[in-house]
């Protein structure tokens, strides 16, 4: 599926997961009313249990994450960012104007108030490429309460890369994220900016 149609049907379900959650919640909020007038004839609501109350807060609680993790990946379609972790073995993919790399991590090690991280890149398309700007991103993990006092905790940074990244091969990259502390770097973003193309002439 193109790019565009995933970040559509993301944001289609953002926009309709809130709805069962909001009528739940209208429903006991009414109930909880007590003191509000109840037209004649119109039974009054009955009040919410507290189990119901308690469920409706487990219910908002997963919501919240569901929406946290649609966000991410419909910003990480949008930018072409990779979501690298260093906990576990995996890649994701970035994608440039000239095609998509594979990015995983292969390492991290204390480096001043900070750490140095090994990236391994795949260039997955048919040219060449003398060098990269990279884009890295780090931070605290989601505590599932506010996104948008999570997202201005994000640390970025762009770095000059000199490798060659020959098509069809792995190159390793070593990055340097400071400041961070160990929690923060559980899981990093890298994009990629390319102009220095380089084909084989026949």
């Amino acid at each position: 599926m193109p790019v565009s149609s995933n970040v559509r049907h993301h944001k289609s379900i953002m926009r309709t997961a809130y709805l069962p959650y909001l009528a739940l919640a209208f429903a006991i909020l009414g109930g909880c009313g007590g003191q509000s007038a109840t037209p004649a004839g119109v039974q009054a609501p009955t009040a919410a249990t507290a189990e119901q109350i308690d469920e409706l807060r487990k219910s908002v609680a997963r919501l919240e994450m569901d929406t946290f993790f649609l966000k991410s990946r419909i910003e990480s379609l949008e930018s072409g960012e990779a979501t690298a972790s260093t906990e576990e073995q995996g890649y994701d993919i970035a994608r440039t104007k000239f095609g998509p790399f594979t990015v995983s991590t292969r390492g991290v090690t204390p480096y001043l108030d900070g750490f140095k991280v090994k990236l391994r890149v795949g260039n997955l398309t048919n040219a060449d490429f003398n060098g990269a700007k990279l884009k890295l991103g780090w931070g605290p993990p989601y505590d599932g309460k506010n996104y948008e006092e999570w997202q201005k905790a994000q640390k970025k940074k762009e770095m000059s890369a000199t490798n060659r990244f020959a098509s069809g091969s792995f190159t390793d990259v070593e990055v340097i994220l400071m400041p961070a502390k160990p929690e923060e770097i559980k899981s990093i973003t890298v994009g990629f900016e390319l102009d220095q193309l380089q084909l084989r002439v026949r």
